[in-house]
């Protein structure tokens, strides 16, 4: 089995994928306080926010270069 770098599977740099973990989850904390959310609803928020951030980041990333 071939060992993949994080890079390599994610399409953007390391620093990036965290960056993109890190906003999700503050910003799906914001909005389950204010909208007093279940833990149901606040993982699917969280979800999402990763697979979209992770999605415009990838893309801004391929037109940078």
């Amino acid at each position: 089995m071939d060992k993949k770098k994080l890079s390599e599977i994610t399409g953007t740099p390391n620093f990036l994928f965290f960056v993109i973990l890190f906003l999700s989850a503050y910003i799906q904390t914001v909005i389950s306080d204010v909208f007093s959310l279940n833990i149901f609803f606040s993982m699917i928020i969280f979800i999402t926010l990763i697979l979209l951030l992770h999605r415009i980041t990838k893309l801004l990333y391929k037109l940078s270069k």
